[in-house]
């Protein structure tokens, strides 16, 4: 851990008590970003994210449920949007808020995941532009 990574009075960084872990993250940062953080710190598995919808037709009502889950723990929020749910739902676990055993997204219609993080073709074009700059670097 670097010196950076302790709190002191020039910088924003904090230290909070997870899941029985001392963490310590820059208070500035979304709390996505800090629960993904955290994960990587130690060495866990990445945050499972599951969404849910309701009043999804008339967008002045619409609310999004999320529940992210790490650990066998899982953490509830909900919010205007998906984002705004996703980190309602993470700052939650980062507080030590958990839900008792169960799947609480009774409410509204599941939101799916898309089907592709990139769009058709996408994954070939980096490819051969990486296997260009691979065959530029050996001739160099």
């Amino acid at each position: 851990m670097d010196v950076d990574d302790f709190p002191s009075e020039d910088n924003n960084f904090r230290e909070i008590l997870v899941n029985e872990r001392l963490y310590y993250c820059d208070q500035s940062l979304p709390s996505k970003t800090k629960l993904v953080s955290y994960a990587g710190k130690n060495a866990l598995e990445q945050p499972k994210f599951k969404l849910s919808v309701t009043n999804e037709g008339h967008s002045e009502y619409v609310t999004y449920y999320a529940i992210v889950e790490l650990e066998g723990k899982r953490s509830r929020g909900s919010g205007r949007t998906k984002r705004n749910a996703e980190a309602a739902a993470c700052n939650k676990y980062l507080n030590n808020d958990y839900l008792a055993v169960g799947d609480y997204l009774q409410l509204g219609n599941p939101v799916s995941a898309p089907s592709h993080k990139y769009p058709p073709g996408a994954k070939e074009r980096s490819r051969k532009k990486t296997e260009r700059f691979i065959e530029r670097k050996r001739k160099e």
